[in-house]
C-alpha cells in the first residue's frame, strides 16, 4: 500500500471561532460519504483526487464522521498534496485555503480565502 500524508484542514478558529469554511461545508461531505457508504478520509480525498487529477483508492476504512468537528485530518497521497501546494502557489493562498476552495466548489458553496499565502516554507534543518 502506497505511503500516504496527513493534511489538517481546519475548517474553524480554535481561538476566535472565525469561520474558515463555508457553514455547511462539512455536512455536505458527511453526507456524501454517507450516502456512498464511505467515510469521510476517502469523499474529500476523492473531490481533491478528481479537481486535481492524482490518482486515489479509497482505504474503505469504516468509521463514523462527526459532523461538528472543527478540523478535517485526513490521508492523502504525496502527489496530491504536492498538487494541492501548486494550486495554492497558483491562487495566493494556502494549502487549507486551496483545499476548502476545491470542496466549496464541488458542493456549490460560496467561498472567498481569508488566508494568504506567506511564501515558502522555510527548511527547519537549514540555518
Amino acid at each position: 500500500m502506497p505511503e500516504l500524508v496527513q493534511l489538517f484542514v481546519r475548517l474553524e478558529s480554535a481561538t476566535t471561532g472565525e469561520r474558515f469554511a463555508p457553514a455547511g461545508l462539512r455536512e455536505a461531505i458527511v453526507a456524501d460519504a454517507v450516502r456512498d457508504g464511505s467515510n469521510l478520509n476517502d469523499t474529500a480525498i476523492a473531490v481533491l483526487a478528481d479537481a486535481l487529477e492524482f490518482a486515489w483508492e479509497p482505504r474503505h476504512r469504516k468509521s463514523t464522521p462527526l459532523p461538528d468537528d472543527d478540523v478535517l485530518a485526513l490521508r492523502m497521497p504525496p502527489e496530491g498534496r504536492d498538487l494541492l501546494d501548486a494550486r495554492a502557489a497558483q491562487d495566493g493562498v494556502n494549502r487549507q485555503d486551496a483545499a476548502i476552495g476545491i470542496w466549496a466548489a464541488r458542493y456549490g458553496l460560496p467561498f472567498t480565502p481569508c488566508r494568504k499565502r506567506h511564501g515558502p516554507r522555510r527548511d527547519p534543518v537549514a540555518t
